[in-house]
């Protein structure tokens, strides 16, 4: 009969302060030390005795009725506050989806994860079996009860415990999917486990999984590997990578975020500013075939897409997006975003979208004939910025290039980045554009009048926005002067 007891989730301690004198550093009011998630120690009759878990469950885990992954820490007592963190931060970035990580503590790490087929030396007694009964008939059906988990399991261990993941990635298919192995020593008995685990893929061409070894000291054997390269299937695929800077301990640390983060590499698709609801939505559904579970956007890409529609001075849409998003999770930010936006709405949509400007037609070379050439000034933003526009013809027709010199005086290397607007506008002046490289999506527009035949004086300002109404009036258009150079 199982039985689990929280024993610790926060712990609040007394200050204690030693006296000081009037000003010095301040006091501190108060100090709580706090511990992260749950601390439960489980009764297990199969293995005759009581194991300590720690669960660390996604921040949004209380306003939510999602489901989510699991991932099964081995080594817990030292693995579980780094990998917990990493975890957490990763999902913070959208780079991986949250995930509810379980961390094992051992009482006989070598017994338990030893496989009785395999004899190592100082390891008389060897019961993983044993213990992957535990995982499979008792931890796993206590966590899927007590928690909402997605039917995703992936399993982490270093050293010997990488070596326990591997031996249970194919002698028990059914309690891991993906495994993540740290330095783990698949090389023993001349690579026992390893073949084990080829001979389980050769025979099961359909099954789904994958493999991430971050080695330093141990490791597969370069046969072995490329065997397993040959054998698995596409549904299983296999990566590995090597952190020769790191020794066998420290490595567990970066090894876990990095494997952690090309596991889900394909969670985190390039998205760029602007890019509709719909195709961010069908991107993530394409990923629920393989990770065998319903995919939802993560919650920063719904706030940007959002985000996104603000600053388009689409606020009707902002605004129903906003009403979805909250009848699946709750966020402070949605109330930040629905005030910009009822702002917005007010103001109504830019004179000018960005779709629009980019399919404006370049002028004719007559239009824009005494502004051909190379000219180089200073945007003199707070920190002004040195650049260089080339306007040329191409083929008949006029082409243009902006280019970064110095930023604060120091000069930077930068690559030319084509003009996405150029155009002669009805007071005489010029005005070209560059893409915002970053959010919001804008062009960073620039008009200028010729002052002489060669100097221009002119201002920037971003186009294809709408700036809300408590921000019009702190930003103003930057100015900028530009003046010719001799051909080269």
């Amino acid at each position: 009969m199982m039985s689990a007891f929280v024993l610790v989730v926060a712990l609040s301690l007394p200050l204690v302060q030693e006296p000081h004198e009037s000003g010095s550093l301040p006091e501190v009011e108060s100090c709580q030390v706090e511990v992260m998630g749950e601390r439960l120690l489980l009764r297990s009759d199969l293995l005759s005795e009581s194991r300590t878990l720690r669960v660390h469950v996604p921040a949004a885990y209380a306003t939510t009725d999602s489901r989510y992954p699991l991932l099964l820490v081995f080594d817990g007592e030292v693995h579980f506050e780094h990998v917990a963190a990493s975890a957490a931060f990763l999902a913070a970035q959208a780079a991986i989806p949250e995930l509810i990580v379980v961390a094992i503590h051992n009482t006989d790490r070598e017994a338990d994860f030893t496989p009785a087929d395999l004899e190592l030396p100082g390891v008389p007694i060897r019961r993983a079996e044993r213990f992957a009964d535990f995982l499979e008939q008792e931890l796993v059906p206590f966590l899927e009860k007590r928690y909402r988990t997605a039917p995703l399991r992936i399993g982490l261990g270093h050293s010997h415990g990488g070596l326990f993941v591997t031996w249970a990635l194919a002698a028990r298919p059914s309690l891991i999917d993906w495994a993540i192995v740290l330095d783990g020593p698949a090389h023993h008995r001349e690579g026992w486990i390893a073949r084990r685990l080829i001979g389980q893929l050769a025979e099961d061409a359909d099954r789904r999984g994958s493999l991430l070894c971050i080695d330093r000291s141990f490791g597969w054997r370069e046969e072995d590997w490329r065997l397993l390269e040959s054998t698995a299937p596409v549904t299983f695929p296999v990566w590995r990578s090597k952190l020769p800077s790191e020794s066998h301990q420290s490595l567990a640390l970066p090894g876990s975020y990095e494997a952690l983060r090309k596991a889900f590499q394909d969670f985190a698709p390039s998205f760029e500013p602007g890019t509709s609801l719909e195709e961010i939505e069908r991107a993530y559904r394409l990923l629920s075939a393989r990770y065998g579970y319903e995919v939802l956007v993560p919650m920063p890409r719904l706030l940007e897409a959002i985000d996104d529609l603000i600053w388009a001075g689409r606020s009707a849409p902002a605004l129903e997006l906003i009403e979805r998003v909250r009848g699946r999770q709750e966020s402070h930010q949605l109330d930040w975003l629905e005030s910009r936006a009822r702002e917005v709405l007010e103001v109504g949509p830019p004179r000018e979208s960005v779709d629009a400007l980019l399919a404006l037609e370049p002028p004719s070379e007559r239009d824009i004939e005494e502004y051909l050439g190379r000219w180089r000034g200073v945007i003199e933003a707070p920190t002004p910025i040195t650049v260089e526009l080339e306007l040329s013809l191409d083929q008949g027709r006029v082409v243009g290039t902006l280019t970064t010199l110095a930023v604060g005086g120091l000069p930077v290397e930068r690559e030319p980045e084509p003009l996405v607007l150029l155009r002669r506008l009805g007071d005489g002046s010029v005005q070209w554009g560059v893409m915002n490289g970053k959010r919001p999506r804008a062009i960073v527009g620039t008009r200028v009048w010729a002052v002489g035949s060669d100097r221009l004086e002119g201002e920037q300002e971003m186009l294809g926005v709408v700036l809300p109404p408590r921000l019009r009036s702190q930003v103003r258009p930057t100015p900028v002067w530009m003046e010719r150079q001799p051909d080269k």
